[in-house]
């Protein structure tokens, strides 16, 4: 399945290769990353690593996750329990407060039973992350252009 992706003579080339495809600036071909990521194309076992670097995604995180929440009951059916957490680890990364909100928000209305406390520890590290983001944004932007 990954060969016929991105090709690559090791399978560690051939999940390089794989994960690379989150990188794109490009939003339609994260678009795409994320519909190949929750098709048969990808192993279930690789795909919820993609979509946590599609959610990871500097341009197109906050896209990537929109687009999560509303296939979560099908991820949660296609991809391994024990993944489910891993996939989304990078909401930290979206660390605004309107971002805070919305992820408690989901997560209230859709636990992960099988990783509570990893998940508690996710939204909190997220909680942290937009608190220094709030404090420090103007001070760093006004150090940067000066």
């Amino acid at each position: 399945r990954v060969r016929a992706i991105g090709g690559g003579r090791t399978p560690q080339d051939q999940l390089r290769h794989l994960y690379a495809l989150a990188e794109f600036d490009d939003a339609d071909l994260i678009d795409r990353t994320i519909e190949l990521a929750m098709s048969d194309h990808v192993k279930t076992q690789n795909a919820p690593f993609l979509l946590r670097g599609c959610i990871a995604n500097r341009h197109h995180g906050r896209r990537a996750w929109a687009e999560i929440r509303e296939r979560w009951a099908e991820a949660n059916q296609r991809f391994p329990r024990n993944t489910i957490v891993r996939m989304v680890d990078t909401v930290t990364e979206l660390n605004t407060p309107d971002d805070v909100a919305q992820a408690q928000a989901f997560f209230g209305k859709n636990p992960i039973p099988q990783a509570a406390k990893t998940l508690e520890q996710v939204l909190e590290r997220q909680v942290v992350n937009a608190a220094l983001r709030t404090r420090q944004e103007g001070p760093l932007s006004a150090a940067l252009t000066a």
